[in-house]
């Protein structure tokens, strides 16, 4: 769960949701250093670029520990009070810290910023409640599109013949694809040394080319691999050390099954959406019926501007159609006579039951007293003005 640095809602979901690993949105963290620390830092580092390495590059938590003293000392900030709050919360934001963590590969409260930055492009401050869900389903459906979109664009193009990005392709989305290949393409310029660790198990230790930095990858059985960088742990793909090792200390070519996280494929959203309980959430009939009309809308558009530039395609995508046209004709003309099979009589006691209802409700209006209008009547005297009347009529 990512946060900004409010200290009320860290305490809430410290009760409320107490398994879940609470982070600090990283940009936010940015912006309130640029607004407390910003003049402390003067030179070409600046406190961007200062915060970023801890933010993004220091992997151990001792050197996290080192360079941030480092830093106290040549700035002279061991008395900031910013930064002693900062430092106190580093298990939430520091990479060193929470790289240990799945984070999917997020820093940042990214889906309600973009989602945000999408809106301002149409709002204006004089729209009514109203007017606003009028841009707010343009962006909806802006996003719902381009997600369409996404999921139907199989050309995934595959830099280096290998089986694993070609099972890469076929498994994950185009994004995770485009990353696994990076990784797999960055694995070509690594090294490889082994050693034996205290327990027994081998130890692959990957180099780069004219770099100091080593790497440890743990082997274990089974294809099952520990990286000392923990990207698969932290975002669920496999890390450019790991596909090094696989391939060339352990000759396989594919990526093992326990690589390959539903989360990321094609297929992910396949399923029933579950609940805390571990019940399943029932959509609303009328969201999911109109989703499933924009996403075929989506594909037949895409369809008919394909088949459009040849006449053979034309005539067969014509005839399919016509045949799934009469086969969707059937199953719900077969739907509809089920449910009048099913649900006649309980239609007919529905009914009686309203009629009942109605009249019921009819006849207690009948029995309400109507109230008398004043309209047209006189005005009520009072008993002073009634005895003074009668002492006139005496007179």
């Amino acid at each position: 769960m990512f946060t900004d640095q409010d200290a009320a809602m860290a305490n809430a979901l410290s009760h409320v949701m107490p398994d879940t690993y609470h982070r600090l949105c990283t940009w936010h963290i940015m912006q309130n250093a640029l607004k407390h620390i910003h003049g402390a830092f003067k030179g070409p580092d600046g406190v961007k670029n200062v915060l970023s390495k801890f933010m993004n590059e220091i992997e151990e938590q001792n050197e996290f520990l080192m360079a941030w003293n480092k830093i106290l000392d040549d700035y002279d900030m061991h008395e900031n009070s910013w930064m002693k709050s900062i430092f106190s919360t580093r298990e939430k934001w520091a990479y060193a810290y929470v790289r240990h963590e799945w984070s999917a590969g997020m820093n940042t409260t990214q889906l309600s910023e973009s989602f945000n930055a999408s809106l301002k492009d149409y709002l204006k401050l004089d729209l009514n409640i109203a007017q606003f869900f009028i841009p707010f389903e343009r962006v909806v459906n802006d996003k719902r599109y381009k997600e369409i979109e996404a999921k139907y664009d199989l050309c995934y193009r595959i830099k280096v013949p290998a089986k694993m990005l070609t099972q890469a392709r076929e498994f994950y989305t185009k994004a995770i694809f485009e990353e696994f290949q990076v990784q797999f393409l960055e694995a070509t310029e690594l090294s490889l040394e082994s050693c034996v660790d205290d327990d027994g198990s081998l130890l692959q230790i990957v180099t780069k080319d004219g770099s100091f930095k080593k790497w440890l990858v743990k082997r274990k059985s089974d294809n099952l691999l520990s990286c000392g960088c923990r990207m698969f742990e932290m975002k669920g793909v496999l890390c450019r050390h790991g596909i090094k090792v696989l391939r060339e200390a352990m000759n396989v070519k594919g990526i093992p099954d326990q690589y390959l996280l539903k989360r990321w494929t094609k297929q992910a959203r396949a399923e029933f959406v579950q609940g805390m309980h571990g019940h399943e959430i029932q959509a609303d009939p009328k969201l999911q019926q109109t989703y499933q009309y924009r996403s075929l809308c989506s594909i037949f558009t895409r369809i008919s501007n394909r088949v459009s530039e040849s006449e053979k395609a034309y005539n067969v995508a014509h005839e399919h159609a016509s045949n799934l046209a009469r086969l969707v004709e059937d199953i719900l003309l077969l739907e509809i006579a089920k449910n009048v099979l099913k649900t006649g009589y309980e239609s007919e006691d529905v009914n009686l039951e309203m009629t009942s209802i109605q009249d019921s409700n009819l006849m207690k209006a009948q029995g309400l007293k109507k109230k008398e209008s004043s309209c047209g009547r006189r005005r009520i005297k009072s008993s002073l003005e009634k005895g003074l009347g009668k002492m006139k009529e005496i007179i």
